[in-house]
């Protein structure tokens, strides 16, 4: 069975691992939308990307991951 530590630990690495995937998919979709209307001859601009997740995000998500496995 695993510590306390090593749950907290195991849940952090999730967070961070779906954070990171959401980034990489959002910044996909921007970037394909951009390109598509550059080759329709729409001229866009480029579009801003998404913002990388922090560690303030990864440990919100975190404890909300938490939260919700401690209640009963």
């Amino acid at each position: 069975m695993s510590n306390p530590f090593d749950l907290r630990f195991a849940m952090i690495t999730e967070a961070k691992n779906l954070l990171v995937e959401e980034y990489h998919s959002q910044s996909e979709a921007v970037k394909t939308q951009y390109f598509a209307e550059a080759e329709a001859g729409l001229n866009p601009t480029y579009p801003e990307l998404p913002k990388f997740p922090t560690f303030e995000d990864i440990r919100a998500l975190a404890d909300e991951m938490n939260q919700f496995v401690s209640n009963k």
